[in-house]
């Protein structure tokens, strides 16, 4: 297919992570996103610290590594619950891909990508994986694609299900053996066993066989169309998605601010190296950068800037070349500094505000999710060092205006103010449901107003807060200072 592609996140579902027991949300409806697929779908995740906000972010971050083909980072074991030995990530999508100038060419389905992460010998491991598949045009039911959990297969002798298909698809010996090496190499490597290149060459061999060989079994040819090419259709929609459209920006991200580090997010390259490409610059000196990396964050500084001033009145980002120089690899590049401008007067950027970096960290992503409807980001502590006020603008133009998908965690409540209830889900006390949405809300109320009311008389499915009294921590601290002077070493007589 060669026409306009969009994938929109329907839900996640969360099973011991962290210390989340179990949780769903539900970023947005089929029905509605099927009639409105240019419309913004905006979620802010709400509740107090420690109550599961980050884990969404971090979950989305595992996903979008594993389908790059990234191995599992270190800190995915510290995501499996500490008196746990597994935990598990689902996310379910809309997928529509539109053929131009036929009147037909509307392609639509609902798939659901599961996984299992293991924890052995202080690392996580991927223990199992599912694709399941929906087509909308018709009247086919939900169908599972591709299942595989290391444990539930062991007397099966590894093949995935549907075992029958998938029996078929690799009767032949050495189509068998390139599955187990996949496996291995998959288990070893801590990667996606379908989103990794040894899978992806084997279901390549399958297709020449499909239509290389002059004669097939009935049964392969069965399993191929109902299993194969489905799953290559999302396994390149998924592939694409991630890398294209898939932007998940955690606090590390962006806590290197504070260190003089900018990660800047740019959509300069190649097809495969669009939302993930983070250009990581050093802005405490100058530094010396190749042609080409140069040339990416002009114009990635170009688009920054048209909204820049309009958050920040008067300010503009550029680059000051202060001549050519060799690289490390000893190849030429040009020394920079990036800098910052308001009317004629500039100034290095390091000596903005943290706000400031910070807005700029983000500030292609939240770009391209006002102009691209598959545009999905997903941002932890959106609030962290901006203006409340701004922030509340920034919220209600994007809602009204958007075309993509936002996701979001946040403590500051001026968003309770501009966004509408069915864009806020809050967290519970309660690890088995940790995410709800808020209920009893009239149009007339406000919902900031509406929040506080429940944190102190609750009202809710779920208890949303853990209580805190004033009086307590007040005690508390005094507490703690007696403590510490208690704790002082005597100064030498």
């Amino acid at each position: 297919m060669n026409g306009e592609m969009m994938i929109r996140l329907l839900s996640i579902e969360l099973e011991n992570f962290r210390n989340v027991e179990h949780g769903k949300i539900e970023f947005c409806k089929l029905d509605d996103i099927r009639t409105t697929t240019n419309t913004a779908n905006i979620t802010g995740i709400y509740g107090q610290n420690g109550s599961g906000k980050t884990s969404v972010i971090s979950a989305l971050g595992i996903i979008k590594d594993l389908i790059w083909g990234q191995a599992l980072s270190d800190r995915a074991c510290d995501c499996i619950a500490v008196d746990k030995d597994s935990c598990s990530i689902q996310i379910t999508f809309y997928s529509q891909e539109r053929e131009p100038d036929e009147d037909d060419g509307l392609f639509e389905y609902v798939g659901i990508y599961s996984i299992k992460l293991t924890r052995e010998d202080k690392k996580a491991y991927l223990s199992g994986e599912k694709i399941q598949f929906k087509e909308l045009n018709g009247k086919s039911s939900l169908r599972t694609l591709f299942e595989y959990d290391e444990l539930a297969t062991a007397d099966t002798d590894n093949i995935p299900s549907p075992t029958t298909l998938w029996k078929s698809l690799l009767s032949k010996a050495n189509l068998r053996a390139k599955f187990d090496v996949a496996e291995a190499l998959s288990y070893n490597n801590r990667t996606s066993l379908l989103f990794a290149d040894p899978f992806f060459s084997l279901t390549q061999e399958l297709e020449t066989r499909f239509y290389s060989e002059e004669k097939t079994p009935e049964t392969y040819n069965k399993a191929f169309a109902s299993i194969i090419v489905p799953l290559m259709v999302v396994y390149y929609d998924l592939k694409i998605f991630a890398f294209e459209n898939l932007a998940v920006i955690e606090m590390s991200h962006q806590a290197l601010s504070s260190l003089n580090f900018i990660n800047l997010v740019s959509h300069e390259g190649d097809r495969f190296n669009k939302a993930g490409r983070i250009l990581r610059i050093d802005i405490s000196q100058a530094q010396v950068v190749s042609n080409n990396t140069l040339l990416v964050i002009q114009n990635t500084l170009v688009s920054t800037n048209e909204v820049l001033g309009a958050l920040i009145p008067g300010l503009s980002l550029h680059v000051k070349e202060l001549g050519t120089s060799i690289m490390n690899n000893g190849e030429e590049g040009t020394q920079i500094e990036i800098m910052s401008r308001r009317g004629d007067k500039e100034v290095p950027f390091r000596c903005e505000s943290e706000g400031v970096k910070k807005i700029v960290t983000i500030l292609v992503s939240l770009i391209d999710v006002y102009s691209n409807p598959s545009a999905c980001v997903a941002i932890d502590e959106l609030d962290s060092g901006i203006f409340e006020f701004l922030l509340g603008e920034i919220l209600e133009v994007l809602k009204e205006c958007a075309k993509g998908q936002l996701i979001f965690t946040a403590h500051n409540l001026r968003p309770l103010e501009t966004l509408p209830s069915n864009c806020l889900i809050f967290t519970t006390t309660n690890p088995e449901n940790r995410y709800i949405p808020f209920k009893g809300l009239r149009d007339t109320n406000n919902m900031r107003d509406q929040y506080l009311r429940a944190i102190n008389i609750g009202g809710q499915n779920e208890i949303i807060y853990e209580p805190t009294s004033k009086y307590e921590i007040d005690g508390a601290f005094d507490e703690a200072s007696s403590t510490m002077m208690a704790l002082q070493p005597l100064e030498d007589e």
